[in-house]
């Protein structure tokens, strides 16, 4: 079980979105829902490092997809930028796309709908890794 974890879901879709908050929120989780890539770059900057153990991030979103928002992330001068656990979410799943999420940075893969405790075991996997 995730033990009080900050999340930052990066998630334009509305269903999909209440549908991981209410997931995680079993798992005592709290969750911070950002609409789109960028704007999950923005929460990460304007936060202390350490403020998000973990990072759900769809790989298609508007403005600035997943994969793009993982590297911006993963680029970035501070402390947790290049060891927060940054967990792509798609509902595509094929080698390739799982691939591409590891290129980007990313430290799981796990496909929609989200299952609840696939997606803790996979975040405290990277968080130990982390």
């Amino acid at each position: 079980m995730i033990p009080e974890l900050n999340i930052l879901l990066a998630e334009d879709n509305d269903l999909n979105a209440e549908i991981a908050i209410e997931l995680l929120k079993t798992k005592r989780a709290s969750v911070h829902r950002a609409e789109y890539g960028k704007r999950a770059v923005e929460l990460f900057v304007r936060n202390s490092p350490g403020t998000y153990q973990a990072i759900l991030m769809d790989i298609q979103m508007h403005e600035m997809n997943g994969l793009e928002a993982c590297r911006a992330i993963r680029g970035m001068q501070r402390q947790d930028a290049s060891s927060i656990p940054v967990i792509a979410m798609t509902a595509n799943s094929f080698q390739e796309d799982a691939d591409a999420a590891a290129e980007a940075g990313m430290d799981g893969f796990v496909t929609k709908p989200v299952d609840a405790e696939y997606l803790c075991q996979v975040s405290e996997r990277a968080q130990r890794l982390g």
